[in-house]
C-alpha cells in the first residue's frame, strides 16, 4: 500500500510507507506549528488547509474520541484520502514505546491482505504531539453517527454485524486483533457497506506499556480490557481474539437498542449484566437476545469461538434456521434431563435392591436359634 495508491480501491499494493516526523513535515502552516509547540501538552486540532506529511486538509469530516478524521489531497498525486489523526495526550504517543507500537500495528496492517471490508491504510506518520493515517477515501456516516438517530430495524443490524464479523475475522486470520472495535471505528459506505477504519492502529497509537488498556469505547470494551485498567486486577487480562468477539456482540446491541450493553464506570463492565435487547424493544426476538448474551459472556471461553462463528449464527438467524446457540443450549438441557432422569432411575433401582435385601435378610432369619 503506497501512498500514490488510487483512492477507492481496498488496498492495492502490499508496502505501507513511513513518512518522516519532522515538525515541519508535519503542519505547514505557521498557526499549526504554533498549536503543536514542543512542550504542548494538548495540541489542538490542525485545520483545513494545514498539511501533515505529503497531504494537504481540505475538510474536516468529524471528530472522534481519539482526534479526527479528514479528507486530505495527496501533493504531487492529487489523490484524495481519508486522513485520521490522532492528538497526544496523557494516553497519546508521547513515549518511545508508544510510538513503537503505533509503527508495529500499522506495519503489521501493510501485510493484511485487502478485503472489502477492510478501508486501505496507504501510510502513517507519528511523533511526540500526534500520529495520523491516510486511508482510502470513504464518504459516508459512521455506525455512531447512525444508532445517534435511533435503533437500526433487526434485519439491518444482522446485515451489519455479518459484514463486520467477515472483516474482523480477516483480520484474525492475518495476525490481528483490532481490540478497539466501536461503532465510531466503523463507516457505512455510499453503498451502506460496513467497512472498518483504521483497523485498530488508533488504539495502538494511545497505548503505553505499562498502562492501562484504552483501546475501544467503554460500552464496547471487553470485561478483560476493562479489567487492566481496574484496581481489583493485578495484572492485565490478555487481550485476544475473543475481544473482538464481545466488541461485536456490544455492536450489535446497540445497533437493535440504540445504546451500548452496559454504559457505565469500569465496575459495570466487570460485573453488571446488559439487559436482554427484546427487554428494551419487545420486538426483538428471542434468537437475537441468545447471540447477544453469548457475544457478550463475561468469560471469554463462553464467547462464540470466533468473529466468523458469530456472523455465521446471525446468517442462519436471517435465513429463519435454528441459530446454534439456541440448538447447543437445548441440546445441553436435554443432555441434562436425561442425565437427571438415570441418576434418580439408578436411585430407585438401588433403593428397591436394598429394600429386597432387608426383606429376604429378615425372612430367613430363624428366631429359635
Amino acid at each position: 500500500m503506497t501512498g500514490t495508491s488510487a483512492a477507492n480501491s481496498s488496498g492495492s499494493s502490499k508496502r505501507l510507507v513511513a513518512l518522516p516526523s519532522r515538525p515541519d513535515d508535519k503542519l505547514a502552516s505557521s498557526s499549526s506549528r504554533h498549536r503543536i509547540a514542543r512542550g504542548a501538552l494538548a495540541p489542538t486540532l490542525p485545520e483545513p488547509g494545514d498539511r501533515i506529511g505529503p497531504y494537504v486538509l481540505e475538510e474536516r469530516l468529524r471528530k472522534d474520541r481519539t482526534g479526527a478524521v479528514y479528507l486530505a489531497v495527496r501533493e504531487g498525486s492529487g489523490v484524495t484520502h481519508t486522513l485520521k489523526v490522532i492528538l497526544a495526550d496523557r494516553r497519546g504517543p508521547t513515549t518511545d514505546e508508544a510510538r513503537r507500537l503505533f509503527r508495529r500495528r500499522a506495519e503489521l496492517m501493510a501485510r493484511v491482505d485487502a478485503h472489502e471490508g477492510v478501508v486501505g491504510i496507504h501510510d502513517f506518520g507519528v511523533d511526540a504531539r500526534l500520529a495520523w493515517l491516510a486511508m482510502d477515501r470513504v464518504d459516508g456516516d459512521t455506525l455512531e453517527a447512525r444508532i445517534a438517530r435511533g435503533p437500526l430495524s433487526p434485519s439491518e443490524s444482522v446485515r451489519v454485524v455479518v459484514a463486520i464479523g467477515h472483516a474482523v475475522q480477516h483480520l484474525h486470520r492475518n495476525g490481528v486483533v483490532h481490540r478497539g472495535l466501536e461503532p465510531a471505528s466503523i463507516v457505512l459506505d455510499a453503498d451502506g457497506r460496513p467497512r472498518l477504519l483504521d483497523s485498530g492502529v488508533a488504539s495502538e497509537a494511545r497505548s503505553q506499556e505499562g498502562e492501562d488498556d484504552p483501546s475501544g469505547a467503554p460500552g464496547f470494551r471487553a470485561p478483560e480490557q476493562a479489567a487492566g485498567r481496574s484496581r481489583r486486577s493485578a495484572r492485565p487480562a490478555y487481550v485476544g481474539p475473543r475481544a473482538d468477539v464481545y466488541a461485536l456482540g456490544a455492536i450489535l446491541y446497540a445497533l437493535l437498542t440504540g445504546r451500548p450493553p452496559i454504559d457505565g464506570a469500569i465496575e459495570a463492565v466487570l460485573l453488571g449484566d446488559p439487559a436482554p435487547p427484546s427487554t428494551i424493544d419487545p420486538r426483538i426476538e428471542p434468537d437475537l437476545d441468545a447471540i447477544c448474551g453469548k457475544a457478550l459472556a463475561k468469560d471469554p471461553a463462553d464467547r462464540y469461538p470466533s468473529a466468523r462463528a458469530l456472523a455465521e449464527d446471525l446468517e442462519r438467524f436471517a435465513r429463519g434456521e435454528p441459530v446454534f446457540i439456541l440448538r447447543a443450549t437445548r441440546g445441553r438441557r436435554a443432555h441434562r434431563w436425561i442425565a437427571r432422569r438415570v441418576r434418580r432411575a439408578a436411585a430407585a433401582i438401588v433403593d428397591a435392591v436394598r429394600a429386597i435385601a432387608r426383606l429376604v435378610l429378615g425372612g430367613s432369619s430363624d428366631p429359635g436359634s
